[in-house]
């Protein structure tokens, strides 16, 4: 194999890994169901990207791209500590 071809072999490689957000499966997603807590969601999504902190509720979300840009995002609004909506993209 050439040189060549190993170096485009482990770019598309490089280009395939994850940015520091995080990896979820959309069928990881659909067993998420109103009234579940925070912990039960994060066992199953593992930790979220980031979150947003209102007055009494708060919000847990969740997101994959690829150096391409192509990507998928889902957010789960808290209010008491469990879900109350959610919201998804890139599905």
């Amino acid at each position: 194999m050439s040189i060549l071809k190993r170096l485009i072999g482990r770019f598309v490689q490089l280009c395939r890994i994850p940015r520091k957000e995080t990896q979820f499966t959309w069928e990881d997603t659909i067993k998420i169901k109103n009234g579940m807590t925070n912990y039960e969601v994060i066992s199953i999504l593992g930790d979220p990207h980031t979150q947003a902190q209102f007055d009494n509720s708060y919000v847990l979300i969740w997101s994959y791209t690829t150096i391409w840009g192509a990507g998928k995002a889902v957010s789960y609004k808290f209010e008491n500590d469990c879900v109350a909506s959610v919201k998804s993209a890139g599905k």
